[in-house]
């Protein structure tokens, strides 16, 4: 998936003194389910900020860089 957001302004001033920088996200997942005689697995695996770009959501918190979550769900 990629996340695109562009420039814009923090607590509604729109001064450039309040711009904040445009960012993207990528991310990349893949799932896979197994059949199981108790229930169905599933196994997902995410790669999060795929690029490790640095970008702020809020000013002067910046995003960590790339990251990866691995999650298996058991249905019965």
């Amino acid at each position: 998936s990629l996340l695109w957001a562009g420039e814009r302004y923090y607590n509604a001033y729109n001064s450039d003194r309040y711009l904040l920088k445009g960012y993207t996200d990528h991310t990349l997942s893949i799932n896979k389910t197994w059949s199981t005689p108790i229930g169905s697995l599933t196994a997902n695996a995410e790669a999060l900020n795929l690029l490790n770009k640095n970008y702020q959501i809020v000013r002067n918190y910046p995003m960590p860089g790339r990251s990866y979550r691995i999650t298996v769900t058991l249905n019965f």
